[in-house]
């Protein structure tokens, strides 16, 4: 009886590390995408639009406003970058920080379920995180009462780590 409880946990280990792997995988091509962005975003407001603005300098005639507002963002940028990556870094301490938290695994995990994208495939995940604890403690003989709570106390460290990555 015992080893078929191991074996049934050794399963469910299997089954959520390959769960969390194809998560992960599939997060990789928007963050891919973000970061891609963001590069090319800062390229295009040091060096691609100051140099257009350097041919339009000789001119006699006003910029329009969202022009000038761009070429100051680019100037803002390439004058303040270490202060800009500064508060970048900071902003991803801290939220990872704060995801380590209560409030924050609340906040965020409550967001995980609400975003359009992937509301449905975090409920299901969770589901079956439940659904697996919940059966493999059951079989080990263990109260209903005392399974809903541990499969609970599971399902909170499973969704923190999920934050985590």
């Amino acid at each position: 009886a015992a080893s078929d409880v191991y074996k049934r946990q050794a399963i469910q280990f299997e089954k959520e590390a390959k769960l969390k792997g194809m998560m992960k995988r599939s997060m990789m091509y928007p963050m891919v995408l973000g970061v891609v962005a963001l590069v090319i975003l800062i390229v295009m407001l040091t060096y691609v639009i100051p140099n257009y603005m350097e041919m339009f300098e000789g001119y006699d005639f006003d910029m329009p406003a969202l022009t000038l507002a761009i070429m100051h963002m680019g100037d803002f940028v390439k004058n303040h970058a270490i202060l800009l990556v500064a508060i970048i870094v900071a902003i991803v301490i801290g939220i990872k920080s704060w995801k380590k938290t209560e409030s924050g695994q609340e906040f965020f995990g409550t967001r995980a379920i609400k975003i359009p994208v992937f509301k449905n495939l975090n409920i299901k995940t969770y589901s079956s995180v439940f659904a697996r604890t919940l059966s493999t403690l059951m079989q080990a003989g263990i109260p209903m009462i005392d399974a809903v709570d541990s499969v609970a106390n599971t399902c909170l460290l499973y969704t923190s780590d999920a934050a985590d990555d």
